[in-house]
């Protein structure tokens, strides 16, 4: 799946190991680089939901959409 980001700035921050890892510490960027990579590895957003990832859930009562 390509991601997009809301700027271009968090785009570079996420395409970029090390600076991931110089603003948010090792642990961190570990965390942030795999579920980057996760998400990529999908096709599209619903095989995301459908897998259960990251406790994504049906919106309710004025979130539903």
């Amino acid at each position: 799946m390509e991601i997009t980001f809301r700027d271009a700035r968090i785009q570079r921050l996420c395409n970029s190991e090390k600076e991931i890892k110089r603003k948010f510490g090792m642990a961190n960027a570990k965390a942030i680089m795999r579920r980057l990579a996760d998400l990529r590895a999908f096709q599209n957003l619903d095989d995301v939901l459908h897998a259960g990832y990251g406790g994504c859930h049906q919106l309710t009562a004025d979130r539903k959409g």
